[in-house]
């Protein structure tokens, strides 16, 4: 038979250890959460022609791997700047689709999914003048924690869809 004591031990020990599987769990939705932040802020920061570097440059980690399969792949801020510099589009509008986020058991690293559906301005390669276009895909993502704050380190875009708003999916499904 156990005592008093004994009982108030056990039950402090077992609440100690729901304690800190709560405060993991906590920790592990608000990691969650501010990874879809910064995600909707690169999404902000991508459409904000006017202050797009400024606000662009803060969210990813020195050493960024830029992984866009059809416009080129881009290492490091340097090659982010220059991405920025000669955007490919200089309007869009981004809309990013239900994320799925996994943040590693360590809290220190992350992954995401997410879609992309963007409406946007693109010069014609033929002739040179500005065109609507539409523009999918799959966003792969790869995130770090510095310094309590998360950073992206790799984007990895699987283009789906860039086709001229004129022309429909249907007709021209990626624009070469």
């Amino acid at each position: 038979m156990s005592t008093q004591p004994e009982q108030l031990a056990d039950l402090a020990a077992r609440l100690q250890g729901l304690v800190e599987k709560l405060t993991s769990r906590v920790q592990y939705l608000e990691d969650v959460e501010a990874i879809r932040n910064l995600k909707w802020e690169h999404a902000q920061a991508s459409d904000d022609q006017e202050h797009i570097l400024e606000r662009m440059m803060p969210l990813f980690t020195e050493d960024v791997v830029l992984d866009y399969e059809h416009f080129g792949r881009f290492e490091g801020k340097a090659a982010l700047r220059q991405l920025i510099a000669n955007r490919p589009f200089p309007w869009a509008i981004h809309y990013m689709i239900p994320q799925s986020v996994e943040v590693a058991a360590d809290g220190r690293t992350a992954r995401d999914v997410c879609y992309l559906w963007e409406p946007a301005i693109q010069r014609n390669p033929q002739t040179g003048e500005e065109e609507a276009v539409w523009l999918g895909g799959v966003y792969q993502d790869e995130y770090v924690k510095e310094n309590g704050q998360w950073k992206i380190k790799k984007m990895k875009l699987k283009l789906e869809l860039l086709s001229p708003y004129t022309d429909g999916w249907v007709k021209t499904r990626i624009r070469s």
